[in-house]
């Protein structure tokens, strides 16, 4: 029966991925392997004293279960950075398959052998000449999940969504040990992939019938007494399946974002496993099992597992021993292979690339420097009073552009423009791929008490412009070093709309400043939320999941609002596509309704999708259309 095949095929994927306290027939006592598991250097003539230092810690994802060393995705990322950065890169490889977060400690094994140790936590105290790593990939949690209620039908999705969630802590505290003493350290996490989808082939493996069998001492379809046909129960496995997926994404998120605490030295990176290439389907991202008896997987590891593991007697007289070797020798079915892998490795170069080339080096950050009390723009749409539109200019720009004829880039947000002359070196706040050539166009409103004369002055290197309420105030255009322009303005009482202009030209100073004394005052940065009431900001995370794909799509939402009137404005970050889009809608006390209206930051996000959301406990839920691929549907936003 179908059903028997669907259950076979669970029950040799979880057990392969996550038996970590198995008795394993290599002898440990014996068999002595250092806590290093890999040194490579590429290029392997480099000069490994002067290059780029990057620490693999983890499990069987990131040791590269089944895969030979050039295929391994931290192989396939040191070759990107190597080429990118233009040197050398030493990578130092801690992960090895079965690995846990943390728990008791224990002796090394062979790399591609199942052993729950070292655990994360003692990877991480392993790691050598901390002080020189630049970036550390860290892949973990499976293997301290309870994958087994993954595949029983009768487990609530509540219980799978908990066990889910307890790898956050774990994963918090070995992030925040890994910046206290990797202090130059990047961090790269990577999440997990849902095992099972609609597209997986139902009888695909009917031969491991008779191997489960053997392994179990029963039949595969005994001791469940679940009264649910092949189609209910395929259903509910892949419910279970993508519970797991969504949870521990969530959870992963979570500890990235306690860790980080706003520091920008964590990034996670998200690999996308669509149903086509979930396991058992045509073209699969997964290694498979080809064969039962013997039992066998088409990944390029398994003679040499093979090799490490003891002759395993007839299946009819198999012993709890046995049953570890065969595991052993299967031990990579369930886990990407080559196409896999470089899936892996475009997710975690993707999130490289959405933090800037800056970011890899060991430079003082744009958080940081706003800790020194400079004020910058950020990606953040919080309740900030100017949005800054980011275009680039052609080399030669001699004055500020036509903004009309050109598309942002990206925005930015803040309340004052007080960015005091410095150095190109140091950049401009938002714009962390190009110190020269670029404009940006601030617009917003702002809302004074007091009716009466004020005074603006305006400070850049190179060309500003100040207007409001569609009057040009202060025209301080051209290249040029710092400049300062002052004008005036008689305003009302009410809101008022305001546009900064400023273009950088080649690659010396910068600074932009905007002052104003109102009536009877003295000269201050301008603030212009200090003069607006303030409205309500509420952040969301977690991922979405539609009917049209049923996969998985992490986010971070900020609302901010409602006004009285209703309306709301925001951001939402699609993470796994790099974007992060501008929201206008509205908000009742039991509706939220939005649409996407423009790129704050451009990476594969649609815009114009509008969702109709009503919240539903710890979920939003509705559907969504407008988009401008056509699609349509329902949608549930489940929020960590």
């Amino acid at each position: 029966m179908r059903i028997v095949y669907i259950k076979l095929v669970v029950f040799v994927i979880v057990s392969v991925i996550i038996l970590q306290s198995i008795v394993f027939a290599v002898d440990q006592a014996t068999t002595s392997y250092p806590a290093l598991t890999k040194h490579v250097l590429l290029p392997p003539d480099g000069d490994r004293a002067n290059a780029f230092h990057m620490v693999i810690i983890g499990d069987s994802i990131a040791w590269g279960n089944g895969l030979n060393d050039q295929d391994k995705c931290y192989y396939l990322v040191a070759d990107w950075l190597q080429k990118k950065l233009n040197k050398p890169v030493d990578v130092k490889v801690y992960a090895h398959s079965g690995a846990v977060i943390s728990g008791a400690t224990g002796n090394s094994i062979d790399p591609d052998l199942n052993s729950a140790t070292p655990t994360l936590m003692d990877q991480a105290n392993n790691i050598q000449d901390k002080d020189d790593v630049d970036l550390i990939w860290v892949s973990g949690g499976i293997n301290d999940i309870d994958l087994m209620k993954v595949i029983n039908v009768n487990t609530p999705a509540s219980e799978i969504q908990s066990s889910s969630e307890s790898i956050e802590n774990p994963m918090e505290n070995l992030l925040k040990g890994l910046l206290e003493s990797d202090k130059h350290a990047k961090i790269v996490v990577t999440n997990y992939y849902p095992l099972i989808s609609y597209d997986t082939k139902d009888d695909l493996i009917t031969g491991l019938v008779s191997l489960f069998t053997q392994l179990s001492g029963k039949a595969p379809d005994e001791g469940g007494a679940l009264l649910l046909n092949n189609i209910n129960y395929k259903c509910r496995l892949i419910e279970n399946s993508y519970t797991f997926n969504y949870g521990s994404t969530n959870s992963l998120n979570a500890a990235i974002n306690n860790a980080d605490n706003g520091a920008n030295r964590i990034a996670f990176a998200a690999a996308n496993f669509p149903p086509n290439r979930c396991y058992g389907t045509s073209d699969s991202w997964l290694w498979m099992l080809v064969s039962s008896i013997p039992p066998k997987t088409n990944d390029d590891m398994y003679e040499y597992r093979n090799s490490l593991c003891e002759p395993t007697k007839a299946l009819d007289t198999l012993k709890i021993l046995d049953i570890d070797n065969i595991i052993n020798k299967i031990n990579a079915m369930g886990h990407p292979n080559r196409d896999g892998a470089r899936e892996y490795a475009r997710a975690i170069e993707s999130a490289i690339d959405a933090k800037g080339p800056n970011w890899l080096k060991n430079e003082v950050s744009i958080a940081s420097m706003v800790d020194n009390n400079d004020v910058f723009g950020s990606t953040t749409a919080s309740s900030a009073v100017l949005k800054g539109d980011i275009y680039y200019l052609p080399e030669g720009t001699e004055s500020l552009p036509d903004f009309s004829s050109l598309t942002p880039v990206g925005s930015i947000y803040t309340n004052t423009l007080d960015i005091p002359q410095r150095s190109f070196t140091d950049g401009f706040p938002g714009i962390t791929d190009r110190f020269e050539w670029f404009a940006i166009k601030y617009t917003g409103t702002f809302d004074i008490n007091k009716e009466g004369e004020y005074a603006f002055r305006l400070v850049s290197d190179d060309g500003s412009r100040l207007i409001i309420d569609n009057n040009k105030i202060i025209d301080n255009d051209g290249q040029h070093s710092v400049s300062s322009a002052s004008g005036k303005a008689y305003l009302t009482r009410g809101s008022h709309s305001i546009e900064v202009d400023y273009f950088q030209g080649p690659r010396y100073d910068i600074a932009l400043q905007l002052y104003w004394a109102p009536p009877g005052e003295t000269e201050s940065v301008f603030n212009g939320r200090e003069n607006n009431p303030s409205l309500p900001v509420n952040y969301y995370s977690g991922v979405a999941t539609r009917s049209i794909d049923h996969q998985a799509w992490p986010f971070k939402l900020t609302l901010i609002g409602p006004t009285p009137d209703g309306s709301i404005s925001g951001q939402i970050e699609w993470t796994t596509l790099n974007s992060i889009n501008q929201i206008e809608g509205s908000q009742t006390a039991n509706s939220i309704t939005f649409s996407e209206t423009a790129y704050i930051k451009k990476g594969d996000a649609i815009l114009n999708c509008k969702y109709y959301l009503t919240p539903d406990g710890s979920s939003f839920k509705g559907t969504w259309d407008s988009c401008g691929d056509g699609n349509s549907g329902d949608i549930t936003m489940n929020l960590s």
